[in-house]
């Protein structure tokens, strides 16, 4: 894909796909291919933002899946757990949410440097076309 199929925003929020990870300690919980990674990115930015605020479980459910829960954060006692409809293996481990924060927070600054330098496009103008006012990560 060129910068030129980039035009729109939505072109940038759906059509940049690639291998997504998630891992706990060397341990892969969920793998997929073409996934939706600027989409995921600023809907877990979006959340993780309000959620530090106020508390409350993450769904990530892609405009082009029709399948929920694609990756999803659960409060359980006070702590979080993680997951997806298609993971690997259930991961029993519990986080801080400032740990689900924090590796969400690298996960779209390296995006967006990435994104930025291959097809010179800034995702954090994302935020504005989401109809959400512009996050200060990364800037």
């Amino acid at each position: 894909m060129d910068a030129a199929a980039l035009a729109e925003p939505w072109q940038t929020y759906l059509r940049i796909v690639g291998d997504f990870k998630i891992e706990v300690r060397a341990a892969s919980i969920y793998t997929e291919e073409q996934f939706p990674l600027v989409e995921f990115a600023i809907q877990s930015q979006i959340w993780s933002r309000e959620a530090v605020l106020q508390p409350r479980d993450f769904n990530y459910t892609s405009l082009e899946s029709e399948e929920p829960s694609l990756v999803w954060f659960r409060m359980e006692q006070g702590t979080w757990k993680i997951g997806s409809a298609f993971q690997d293996r259930d991961c029993a481990e519990l986080f801080g949410l400032e740990e689900i924060v924090a590796a969400l927070d690298r996960y779209y600054k390296e995006l967006r440097r990435h994104v930025d330098e291959r097809f010179h496009v800034d995702i954090a103008g994302l935020f504005d076309w989401s109809g959400v006012p512009r996050h200060d990560v990364g800037n």
